[in-house]
């Protein structure tokens, strides 16, 4: 209660409280690296470790929405031709 109302207790009656001190800068877990070329590369392996996340998330996602429904179509449009067609030529070029 002291540190996240202590402007709540004077008007409660509790008595007169000290407001807490700030300590600047804020505590970080993670504190940024003094160097700013390493700085960079944490930044880029970020976006790396991401990178390898989405990707395969985007090829799943484009397989099943945007290739099985085109392929269904061409095939009940073309017929034994788009199947021939299928089978000379890969789905991802």
């Amino acid at each position: 209660m002291r540190k996240a109302a202590w402007w709540i207790a004077p008007a409660l009656g509790l008595g007169a409280m000290v407001a807490p001190v700030l300590v600047w800068p804020p505590a970080n877990p993670y504190p940024a690296p003094l160097f700013p070329l390493l700085r960079n590369a944490q930044e880029y392996l970020g976006l790396a470790q991401l990178a390898l996340f989405l990707v395969p998330v985007l090829v799943l996602y484009i397989n099943r929405f945007q290739i099985e429904p085109e392929e269904r179509a061409l095939s009940a449009l073309f017929g034994p031709e788009y199947a021939a067609y299928k089978g000379r030529v890969r789905r991802w070029l």
